[in-house]
């Protein structure tokens, strides 16, 4: 367990020496340093996450087939699969995969905490789950999600092609990306009138676009697999809480109108992900649309202490607060977690060792 908590520990100790601020900052400086700690760790990992079989599986598939067979013998995700394919024809290892994906998701979640009051405090929320579970594990979604935290970098400045750019690139590694888009462009929208043509248009360009993959992800967790994840009921609270306390204190976050609009729209997806829960027969579904709010617990847990409270001292014992919440999820997943034995001990590739 130990490599875990260190992770944890360098990006929980730069929270608490780090002063909070919205100004803006020119260099990330040592958050970069953290950040290839992340990535050593997410690309360097032998046997560690669920899905390191399937990944594997997928690996040697791509050695035989040719290009076109293994797009069309996954469901969409271009990007992905042609990096497989390529890194085969060039002789790659496998970890190389994993380590080229482990710098797109951290680019990506590096560049987006940078935009927060205190960076190392927005990556530290990011560790206990979405770094150490779900990208040393799900490595296309994880990859996705890196674009993701790209296009919501561009979002303050208000540059909407960016914004349209990154989130695509993120859709050809995991289509369900695509689910972010609504999200920002009702954030532009004046009237009821164009939020439902936005939604239309939308609607219809995905299910021309993207229908094929979305058909494949409906039928393997709802129609056949009803695919079932642990800890569901848990992460849906764990992203209504910021929701909550967005709304509590999002004049006091240093957040431009429409960028108050964007996070009211996760917010309320936040709280819609109660009714999927209940009504959708798999959670497994439910727990890959979360992934896409985790942005939300970031930007609101590391700007919270700015926002509660006036004085350095309330804003380090709250920093000190949310810091101790991070460290018991991130016990109660090593300790107890269903899956915590495909993750203890952690190791690294073969090549590394010795």
């Amino acid at each position: 367990m130990f490599p875990y908590w260190l992770l944890f520990g360098a990006f929980a100790a730069g929270a608490l020496g780090t002063h909070p601020t919205l100004q803006q900052r020119r260099s990330l400086g040592l958050l970069w340093l953290g950040a290839l700690l992340i990535v050593a760790m997410i690309g360097l990992r032998y046997e560690i996450g669920v899905d390191w079989g399937n990944y594997l599986v997928i690996w040697d598939n791509a050695a035989w087939a040719s290009y076109q067979q293994l797009l069309s013998g996954y469901a969409g995700d271009p990007a992905f699969y042609s990096i497989v394919w390529l890194l085969r024809r060039g002789g790659a290892e496998f970890w190389v995969l994993n380590f080229l994906c482990a710098l797109f998701f951290t680019w990506g979640l590096v560049k987006f905490a940078n935009q927060q009051a205190n960076p190392w405090l927005a990556v530290a929320v990011a560790v206990p789950y979405l770094v150490i579970v779900i990208a040393m594990s799900g490595i296309r979604q994880a990859t996705a999600i890196g674009f993701v935290f790209l296009a919501l970098t561009a979002f303050p400045e208000k540059r909407t092609l960016r914004f349209l750019i990154w989130v695509g690139i993120a859709a050809t590694f995991h289509a369900s990306a695509i689910l972010v888009v609504p999200l920002a462009g009702l954030s532009f929208t004046k009237n009821r009138f164009q939020a439902v043509m936005l939604l239309l248009a939308m609607a219809l360009g995905g299910a021309y676009l993207l229908g094929r993959t979305f058909t494949e992800y409906a039928n393997d967790y709802i129609t056949e697999g009803q695919l079932e994840s642990s800890g569901t009921v848990f992460r849906l609270a764990m992203n209504v809480l910021p929701a909550l306390l967005f709304f509590k204190y999002k004049n006091l976050m240093g957040l431009q109108e429409h960028e108050k609009t964007l996070w009211r729209n996760f917010s309320y997806l936040a709280f819609f992900c109660i009714l999927l829960f209940v009504v959708v027969p798999s959670s497994t579904a439910v727990d890959r649309l979360l992934l896409y709010i985790y942005p939300l617990q970031m930007l609101v847990l590391s700007r919270l202490p700015m926002a509660a409270t006036p004085k350095q001292g309330g804003r380090i014992l709250l920093t000190s607060g949310i810091l101790c919440y991070l460290a018991a999820t991130l016990f109660v997943f090593l300790s107890y977690g269903v899956n915590a034995y495909a993750y203890i001990p952690y190791k690294m590739i073969p090549v590394f060792e010795g």
